[in-house]
């Protein structure tokens, strides 16, 4: 009976550690968490470890070596701190005990090489086999010390990883001890027969410790998706509450600029008639960009994120000081009606910067310098940026070529200054760009806008500016003309 239940274990062993193995690795590629993988060379440590146990005698003699026997016990417990450290995400909850882990493993790594080197060199197994009862030792000790430090941490994942090593630890300890027992008296323990195959106290803390992580990291994986989903949702209904406050805040402009066009006397009614298209043309200006900015902000705050979870500081807080100063742009662009030229590519230089992000950087943008002559120049808030957007969503994010997109400006003549915004993006004439999405559609919204928006300006400031769109081989160019009326 006592061989029986031996191969029921050691085929228990070698089926689970093969097939959890395997279902870490799976899951490792679909979410990318480290866990995962080190959850993968656990098992199939404990697998390649377990093909020296072979009861039916097949396993090629080069494997049955204490060397190979310890290196993978050794290598196996290596890998649980990378898991312990991945598992809790100790860099962020405990960032002191994880540097501490990290140099125990440095320090055990270069007690096993050396212990290997000098086994080898005197022709003697025995200083690894002292060795690895050594390491042993340590690393149970610190592996409980590790129980005590980690319970600090809120997570309640620590109870997968305190109760499946406990387990295993209790197993190996008593896997060890009676194996010494018996090998020391060379003589049975007692007439109860486990005692006396005590490689079954390993097999069930193995088995035990790798279902419960398998359990912690399935629960892992459910709070992930619980957070994401809560985080959707949280955005979705920012952006609708955002969307009903902009409708109702129309509704009550309209209202109140109807109410007041009853008001005015008949001989008012042109002036009235001007002043109230020039308001719904702003009103309709912000609907359009509060559309625009709750998918911006997303993608720029999905940006940030992704830094932050891969904790690289440095570019999350440079991102961030950027998204920051590109808000505070588009809220003074919202409370007056004309700006600097110098405002407006400050603005454009944060935009494309936080767009270009997500793109890998792969967009070479140019931007000319400002000259002191065209410095005065005032334009309308926010009048380039639809371009510039437009060139990076409908020009170059279709192209396969390297990108490239410039923004040019000079004096032509004492009162005539020439922009133009060129990428050498798909062109309008893809069939892709003719969709209505397309901001330099014929029959865009947007394009529209625009052009009221210069038509205003240059009737209240006393400009003429206008715009043509070119055409290119490969790309499109908007050349911008500001001329001042004398």
């Amino acid at each position: 009976m006592e061989f029986q239940l031996y191969q029921f274990f050691w085929h228990l062993v070698f089926a689970s550690s093969l097939l959890l193995g395997g279902y870490g690795i799976i899951f490792y590629f679909k979410t990318k968490l480290n866990s995962f993988l080190w959850y993968a060379l656990i098992c199939w440590l404990i697998f390649l470890s377990n093909l020296i146990r072979d009861p039916y005698k097949i396993v090629p003699s080069v494997l049955i070596n204490p060397y190979y026997r310890w290196n993978t016990q050794i290598a196996y417990n290596l890998f649980y701190f990378l898991f312990f450290i991945s598992f809790l995400n100790t860099k962020k909850h405990l960032p002191k005990f994880t540097k501490i882990i990290q140099k125990f493993v440095v320090i055990l790594l270069i007690f096993t090489f050396l212990s290997n080197i000098i086994s080898i060199l005197n022709n003697d197994s025995h200083y690894l086999y002292y060795f690895y009862y050594l390491f042993a030792f340590t690393t149970v000790v610190f592996a409980i010390i590790g129980f005590f430090v980690i319970w600090k941490i809120p997570d309640k994942l620590k109870f997968y990883l305190i109760l499946g090593s406990s387990v295993y630890i209790v197993g190996s300890i008593s896997s060890l001890y009676f194996s010494y027992y018996l090998y020391k008296t060379k003589r049975l323990i007692s007439e109860y027969w486990i005692l006396n195959t005590p490689i079954i106290f390993f097999y069930i803390g193995v088995l035990f410790e790798q279902i419960t992580f398998g359990f912690g990291l399935a629960h892992k994986v459910s709070l992930i998706q619980k957070d994401v989903l809560r985080i959707t949702k949280e955005k979705i209904q920012l952006k609708s509450k955002m969307n009903l406050d902009l409708e109702e805040q129309l509704q009550a402009k309209t209202l109140e600029l109807a109410q007041t066009y009853e008001a005015i006397k008949k001989n008012e009614m042109i002036q009235l008639k001007s002043d109230f298209e020039a308001e719904i043309t702003e009103t309709k200006l912000a609907g359009l960009r509060a559309q625009m900015n709750p998918h911006f902000i997303f993608n720029a705050l999905n940006s940030i994120k992704y830094f932050m979870i891969e904790n690289n500081t440095v570019k999350a807080v440079h991102f961030l000081n950027r998204f920051a100063q590109l808000i505070r742009m588009i809220l003074k662009s919202s409370r007056v009606e004309s700006w600097l030229i110098h405002e407006e590519i400050q603005i454009l230089k944060l935009y494309t910067e936080i767009e270009n992000n997500r793109f890998n950087n792969e967009i070479e943008f140019y931007i000319d310098e400002i000259t002191e002559e065209i410095k005065p120049t005032q334009l309308p808030p926010i009048i380039l940026q639809p371009f510039v957007e437009n060139a990076i969503w409908h020009g170059l994010a279709a192209s396969s070529n390297v990108k490239k997109l410039s923004i040019k400006f000079h004096l032509k003549e004492r009162k005539l200054i020439y922009l133009s915004i060129t990428d050498n993006g798909v062109g309008r004439k893809n069939n892709f760009l003719n969709s209505k999405s397309n901001f330099l559609n014929s029959d865009s919204i947007g394009l529209n806008l625009t052009q009221n928006r210069i038509k205003l300006f240059n009737k209240k400031f006393n400009t003429n500016y206008s715009y043509e769109i070119i055409d290119l081989n490969q790309g499109v160019e908007i050349q911008f003309w500001f001329v001042k009326k004398s």
